[in-house]
């Protein structure tokens, strides 16, 4: 008789804490984040989509480079270059953003005309940018392109022009446009912006 009582507790008891155990794992799994930009490949060398991983979002945002302008190899690299950091700044990713920058790197803005100097600071700046554009925002990003971009190259150091432009969408649909120029540094092997200005506008659309 005391077997089988002991049998029944046991079984009983594997019953109630095995669903417990498993609750318990859950929990202590961490929490994947949301609203990750992940660069995927789109079959055209010049478009490439930064899909986010987050349902709510409808639609990935697109990144484009149109219409380069080079003159030789190097100002090529140039422009890969500046198409590389472009693509890691919609991806949320800033470590690779970091590795394009000198230290010393500059920013100016000719809307706020604030002058942000240092890769700590601009990137700092890069992130409050974009954060107010993210999927769950009211008017999140929907698309960035360099388009026109121009490099060229003196030795080792290269200057590059590009016109920058940005679609939102959301409640706020609108367009942003840029004349951007950019000052890039050859240290080891690498081009890495120095400084850039930049002077987003709102695009008028004209009926």
């Amino acid at each position: 008789m005391m077997g089988k009582l002991t049998k029944l507790f046991l079984l009983t008891a594997v019953f109630l804490l095995a669903p417990l155990a498993l609750l318990t794992a859950a929990l202590a799994e961490p929490v994947s984040e949301s609203k990750k930009a992940v660069v995927v490949e789109s079959g055209d060398e010049h478009n490439e989509y930064c899909s986010i991983t987050d349902p709510d979002q409808k639609a990935p945002i697109k990144f484009a480079c149109l219409h380069q302008l080079t003159d030789c190899p190097e100002a090529e690299e140039v422009v890969k270059t500046m198409a590389t950091y472009s693509k890691a700044y919609v991806s949320q990713d800033y470590k690779t953003c970091a590795e394009y920058m000198t230290d010393g790197i500059t920013t100016f803005d000719q809307r706020s005309k604030r002058l942000i100097v240092g890769k700590e600071a601009v990137l700092a700046d890069m992130k409050a940018r974009l954060d107010k554009s993210l999927p769950d925002s009211e008017s999140p990003l929907l698309s960035y392109t360099l388009d026109h971009p121009l490099a060229r190259v003196n030795g080792n150091k290269a200057y590059a022009n590009c016109i920058g432009i940005k679609i939102f969408g959301g409640k706020n649909p609108h367009t942003m446009e840029s004349h951007s120029t950019y000052v890039f540094v050859k240290e080891e092997g690498k081009w890495k912006k120095s400084h850039f200005t930049t002077d987003w506008r709102a695009v008028e659309h004209k009926g």
